[in-house]
This record gives structure tokens, sequence and C-alpha cells, in this order.
């Protein structure tokens, strides 16, 4: 089988050695070239025609959003993967803008307090898996995700199995979404296609480390036609209002004495290797919530997200997953869809439409 071909682009000269030698224990992933320098990347990008770029976002005159823009225009259905610090503000932001232009997905740089042994440790178990995802979902399927609603034929009930009917006349209070790899891509997709006038909050937990997950909901937000913030500590949730979870901090719903439902964050240890983790805001719905939700499960790695569902379903909780062919990974959705707990399994842009329909009947 051939090997993943990777190009390293990154001005410091540590960070390099680093990056090449954590992917030089990967048997599956080969680095053809090297470069400090954008002009010296798209030379070798030109020559040496590899699968994907790691970006090294440490440039004083170079943006990841600019170059990843130019890089898939130029480069159609390459990979671009961000290695960007954990405590930059404007990294941050510009590393969403570059996920907003195609980039495939983002790895936070290593603890510069570790030793090299360490951060190569880091890295390969961070990265590798990463470029691995992009080869075998290669980016370029992603266009399906932007085939605009009205471009497509309108949704007909032909996806829906007829033990989906039982939910028509149900009055929701809530939708529950969790999503990983990809979704920044979905997210920014599947929002804006939600009504202005959505009558329900709409709550998201997507597997994001905490510095992104504000700029991510500022980004959502210009585009959506409902609010759209990140989540607060004991913050009411109001209709028409998407909250996306903070990074870091486990998400978990809530009912006050007036009957509003609230979110607080619960610090506990990570679940399925996640915080926030899906399960814990999905199963934290289970008592409060009943049978008034609709849980959503898009895009991501892993299985997240499948013992939560189980557990709405004990509450008759309708589940929607997104479809493989419209997923980055469908891994997340595929658990769900293969242990029977899906009531719909829908491509992304028929969600925000169907959402739609069993809120606003």
């Amino acid at each position: 089988m051939a090997k993943i071909k990777v190009l390293i682009l990154d001005n410091d000269t540590t960070s390099r050695d680093i990056l090449n030698k954590s992917l030089e224990e990967s048997k599956d992933i080969e680095v053809v070239g090297i470069a400090f320098n954008e002009k010296i990347a798209l030379d070798k990008m030109r020559l040496l025609n590899p699968d994907a770029v790691i970006f090294g976002n440490n440039f004083n005159d170079l943006s990841a959003s600019l170059f990843t823009k130019k890089l898939l225009e130029a480069y159609p259905g390459k990979g671009v993967i961000i290695i960007t610090d954990s405590n930059s503000k404007n990294q941050a932001s510009d590393t969403i803008e570059a996920l907003g232009h195609g980039a495939f997905d983002v790895v936070l740089r290593p603890d510069p307090n570790i030793s090299d042994i360490e951060k190569i440790k880091f890295i390969e178990r961070n990265l590798s898996s990463k470029i691995r995802c992009f080869s075998i979902k290669k980016f370029s399927r992603m266009a399906r995700l932007l085939t605009p609603i009205e471009e497509t034929q309108p949704y007909n009930g032909n996806f829906k199995p007829s033990c989906v009917k039982k939910y028509e006349n149900s009055k929701f209070e809530i939708v529950l979404i969790g999503v990983s790899t990809g979704g920044p891509e979905v997210l920014t997709n599947l929002i804006p296609e939600i009504p202005k006038n959505f009558p329900i909050p709409i709550l998201i937990v997507m597997h994001m480390p905490k510095i992104f997950t504000k700029p991510m909901s500022d980004s959502i937000n210009r585009v959506s036609k409902i609010k759209f913030k990140e989540a607060e500590d004991n913050e009411v949730l109001k209709t028409g209002t998407g909250y996306l979870a903070p990074g870091g901090i486990h998400l978990i719903i809530r009912r006050n004495l007036k009957g509003e439902l609230y979110v607080l964050f619960e610090d506990t240890p990570p679940v399925n290797s996640c915080k926030p983790a899906v399960d814990v805001l999905f199963k934290s719905a289970v008592g409060i919530v009943r049978e008034k939700a609709i849980s959503v499960v898009l895009t991501g790695m892993g299985s997240d997200g499948t013992e939560g569902v189980r557990a709405l379903k004990e509450n008759n909780v309708p589940c929607i997953v997104q479809d493989k062919e419209s997923s980055v990974v469908w891994g997340m959705p595929g658990s769900v869809a293969e242990a029977g707990l899906a009531d719909e399994i829908l491509p992304l842009n028929m969600i925000a439409k169907r959402l739609t329909d069993l809120v606003m009947k």
C-alpha cells in the first residue's frame, strides 16, 4: 500500500525536526519534503505532489488562513493540517478562518516544557491519526457538503423510516448535537440553514480545544440566521439560539425552579478521551428533558455519543445521524447507526430541513 505523502511547512528548525521525527515513526506516512517559507512550500507542492501539508502556524508574515486559501485554490483536494499554540488567541482566530477555507484539521503544539522525546510522542499520537483520517476520506469529497439545499431535491420523507412517525406530533424543547472531526466545516454549513424563527435552543458539543471554541462560535454567528454563541456556566437557554460547549470542560443540562433549561460546566475526567464529551451532555438530558429532545450525531472519529443516544432512547428521544457519504469520518454517526439507535440517516444538506420540519410542524 502506498504511503501517505506529507510536506512540512514550518519556519522553526526545532519544530520542523520534531515534526519530521514524529512522522518517521509512522510506517504508512512519508515526509517527502520540508519547507521554511511559502515559496519553497508551493514549489515543492508542484514538484513532489504530497497528499497533505502540515502547517506550523508560527510565521510572522504568513497566516494559516491565507496560505490555506491560496494552496487549496491551486491544489484542490489536498489536505492542510495546522499545528498551532494553545495560548495564542490570534493564532486561534487565524486557524478557525483557515478551517473555513478548507483546512482539514488542527493539532495543538506540544507543551514547550516537556522533553523532545515527549513532544515527538505527542505529535505522533495526535497528528498521525488525523493524516490517516484525511487519507481515508479525501477532502475533495467534502464538496458534497457545500451543495446548497436549493440545488438538491427537497426533503420528501424518502429517508424517513416508519418508526419515526411517532415523533411527528411531539413538542420538542431542545436539539442536542454531537460532532468531532470535520465539525467546523459541517457546522458552518448546517447552522446557517436553521431559520431565524427556530423556536427552541440548539446545544452542541464539538471535540475542540478551549482556545478555538469562542472564535469558532463567533465565526458561525456571523453567517447564521439564529444567534450562535459559546455556552456559559449557569446560562439559561433561549429559544432560537445555538450554543457551542467550551473546550476543556464537560457541559450538562439542568432545569431551574422556573422550568427553564440551563447549562452547567462539570470539571470531571474525560469520557471517551474527550472533554467535553457528547455522551456526558446526552446522558445529562435523560431525566431533564425526557422525550422532548432531538439528538443529532454528526461526523467524527470514535464512538462518543453512542451511549448517550442509547440512554436518551429510554425516553424515546429520536436520533438523526449524518450519512457516510457526507461525513468526513463516519465514526461517531456510524457507531450509532451500527448499534441500531439511529432513527434517520441523512446527508448533511437535509438535516437542517428535517430539524425544522420536526420542530416547526
